[in-house]
């Protein structure tokens, strides 16, 4: 799996203390996931920008539009 990914992963995956024994629930949040993901594209467009034109710019502010994140 891609390492960019594998971070991403890690980073939405939360465990929770159930008791005293270590045992533990594992709970993924796929918002959260779903928000990095649209995040690092927006991040990767802007930074491959073409100065003279803007699209990069434009682009990431597209995506971040269409999925509503901030």
């Amino acid at each position: 799996m891609n390492a960019h990914i594998q971070k991403l992963i890690e980073e939405c995956t939360e465990r929770h203390y159930v008791d005293m024994c270590d045992n533990f629930d594992v709970v993924f949040n796929k918002e959260k996931f779903a928000e990095l993901i649209v995040t690092e594209c927006a991040r990767i467009a802007e930074e491959a920008d073409d100065t003279m034109t803007n699209q990069g710019v434009a682009s990431a502010r597209a995506f971040k539009e269409y999925f509503g994140i901030k």
